[in-house]
């Protein structure tokens, strides 16, 4: 993997299988044997260390991009498609694993499109510290005339150079050196990108998440009077742009990690409903397991369907929305999918034993990453068809 494509050229169907065939290589061996038995929990520093050899292998580019890492080149829809079964390919393993290296790739791909590019692993706030500002940003996005409300919320959201505060919290896991964020300029007119050390922030991890064990929930405060080490020499428009796509790449994140996990759910039911005897009979053969086996299985499917026809980040918000219509219906079918894949298991896949009840968890929290229900439906509220980039 390491030679690549080079020049920024899209994977051949070759390159993507080969890519793909060392994700599965490293997480059947190397990522598995990181990995507790699910009755335990994730050490936080695991992700990192399964990081660091993945980026060794080159599936998270940390120099110039080959094509073949993770998110190199979002704009093309052959890398945008194989950055999408990396990520679902890693996430039968461990979804947690999975979202750390998008929250990686992610970041490192950011900085490169700001001109901010350099060794130490980034992470990128691409909300802030309530989400989308109630749709407000959307609305800032699409160039509509914005309310003295709105005007409001988004500078309390994305706070001004040295206003300080907690502009976001952000989920990964550990071994990030840098934090990209967007911020609105003083005037509340512009948007610009300012790239921080760590060290210059506070970034305390918050607590447990239901979900995505392994990971943490940094909240991301900048101290008051405190200026970025560096500032992206983009116009307003640049850098409204990047924003938008990061948005289209998180989404489409979200759920690929989702649909990976919710196929290891679906493959350990359906192995189980073979294993397992009831009353002298294999539970599989009973026609409530196998009408629980098809309920997940249509829901999976149906995902993946609207998960492959997401084959390009988007160009305005019109089409961005599509990435947030679709997220507003498919998690709660791989939710769907992760419970009724749990309950053919019956009491037991409430239990840890199986790490059913995990997978579904980890669902209902990617749900809630990038966007909770209630705000994604208020951003799609925010933009009609003639919307465009500001």
């Amino acid at each position: 993997m390491d030679e690549g494509t080079g020049n920024g050229e899209a994977p051949s169907a070759n390159e993507a299988a080969l890519v793909l065939q060392t994700v599965a290589e490293f997480s059947r061996r190397s990522l598995a044997s990181l990995l507790p038995p699910p009755e335990k929990s994730i050490l936080l520093d695991v992700a990192f260390r399964a990081a660091r050899e993945a980026a060794e292998l080159g599936i998270l580019s940390t120099e110039e991009p080959t094509g073949l890492g993770l998110w190199d080149f979002p704009e093309r829809p052959d890398s945008f498609h194989l950055s999408k079964r990396i990520l679902s390919l890693l996430a039968e393993t461990s979804a947690a694993v999975s979202w750390h290296f998008h929250s990686l790739a992610l970041g490192r791909w950011a900085c490169r499109e700001a001109g901010l590019a350099g060794e130490e692993a980034a992470i990128a706030a691409v909300e802030g510290r309530c989400g989308f500002a109630r749709g407000a940003l959307f609305r800032w996005l699409s160039g509509q005339a914005l309310s003295e409300g709105d005007r409001a919320l988004l500078q309390e959201n994305f706070l001004s150079p040295g206003q300080g505060g907690a502009p976001a919290v952000v989920q990964a896991g550990t071994g990030w050196g840098r934090a990209l964020f967007p911020a609105l300029s003083r005037d509340g007119l512009r948007l610009e990108w300012h790239l921080y050390r760590r060290e210059k922030l506070s970034a305390e991890p918050v607590g447990d998440s239901h979900g995505l064990e392994g990971t943490a929930s940094w909240l991301l405060s900048i101290p008051a009077r405190s200026e970025p080490e560096e500032r992206a020499h983009l116009s307003g428009g640049e850098a409204a742009r990047l924003l938008l796509h990061a948005l289209a790449i998180q989404a489409a994140g979200l759920l690929a990690v989702g649909v990976g996990s919710t196929r290891a759910a679906l493959r350990s039911a359906r192995r189980y409903s073979t294993e397992r005897r009831q009353g002298g009979s294999l539970i599989g053969e009973l026609p409530a397991v196998q009408q629980l086996l098809g309920e997940a299985a249509a829901n999976l499917e149906a995902v993946e369907t609207l998960l492959e026809s997401l084959s390009v980040i988007p160009k305005d918000v019109r089409e961005l929305r599509r990435f947030f219509a679709i997220r507003a219906v498919a998690h709660p079918l791989l939710c769907q999918a992760a419970t009724s894949a749990l309950q053919v298991f019956g009491g037991y896949g409430y239990m840890r034993d199986y790490g059913m009840e995990k997978i579904l968890r980890d669902n209902q929290h990617l749900k809630l990453l990038g966007g909770t229900p209630a705000e994604i439906r208020l951003c799609l509220g925010a933009v009609g068809e003639e919307s465009h980039v500001a």
